[in-house]
C-alpha cells in the first residue's frame, strides 16, 4: 500500500521505481503487486513527465512478460 499511495510523489518516485524493479526481479507473486501494476499501467499513459512514463512502461512490460496472467487478468491489464 505504501508504494501505491506514494507513486504520485515526485520526490519518492525514483526510489519506488527501484523498489518495484527489485520486487519484479525476484518474481514475488502477490495479489497486491498485481493490483499495483494496474496503477503503474495507467501511469504509462497519464504521467506528465517523460521519465516517469518511460520507467512505468519498462516496469509494466517486465510484469506482463514475466508474471503468470490468466486470460481475465491479462485482459484487465491491457484495457
Amino acid at each position: 500500500k505504501f508504494v501505491q499511495v506514494h507513486l504520485d510523489d515526485g520526490g519518492l518516485q525514483p526510489s519506488l521505481f527501484g523498489l518495484l524493479r527489485v520486487v519484479l526481479g525476484r518474481r514475488f507473486v502477490l495479489p497486491e503487486l498485481y493490483d499495483m501494476m494496474l496503477v503503474v499501467g495507467d501511469m504509462v499513459l497519464q504521467a506528465d513527465a517523460e521519465p516517469v512514463r518511460s520507467a512505468c512502461g519498462s516496469l509494466f512490460l517486465t510484469f506482463l512478460l514475466g508474471y503468470p496472467l490468466g486470460p481475465r487478468r491479462l485482459q484487465q491489464n491491457l484495457d
